[in-house]
């Protein structure tokens, strides 16, 4: 079995003040814009959230293009 070296900053001291661990949290970052060219991705699984295009992602690998639009489109409430 291959040991992997997490690499997403969420260790000991990842907790938010609601006790809530980030590393659970989905998405795991924001942006105003598409990832791809530009976020390298922490681990592969990642998410990340386009607040302008309403766009989430998930990286499939650690490289900056490796990002995969998951749902796309504005929530509408109900």
């Amino acid at each position: 079995m291959a040991t992997v070296v997490d690499r997403s900053g969420n260790g000991s001291g990842s907790l938010m003040p609601n006790g809530v661990d980030q590393k659970f949290c989905s998405p795991n970052r924001t942006g105003a814009a598409t990832p791809n060219g530009t976020v390298v991705p922490l681990y592969c699984g990642e998410r990340f959230h386009d607040t302008t295009g309403f766009v989430e992602y998930q990286a499939i690998g650690i490289a900056n293009n490796t990002w995969l639009p998951l749902v796309t489109g504005k929530e509408t409430g109900a």
